[in-house]
């Protein structure tokens, strides 16, 4: 597992895409579309990152 200091990203929930191609199929939107949110982690939290690998659910 590589952790990249000072890169910072943010992230979106499966629901929350869920939610963002509701709207778009509902309001028949076209075009590309960037889903993403005002929270940021820094991918140097360790805790996190290795609490996530730990259960299994990255695959390094």
């Amino acid at each position: 597992m590589n952790i990249y200091r000072g890169l910072v990203s943010n992230y979106v929930t499966d629901v929350q895409i869920a939610e963002y191609v509701e709207w778009i199929v509902r309001e028949k939107k076209e075009g590309i579309f960037h889903v993403g949110t005002t929270d940021v982690i820094d991918h140097g939290d360790c805790s996190l990152i290795a609490d996530i690998y730990d259960r299994g659910s990255v695959n390094a």
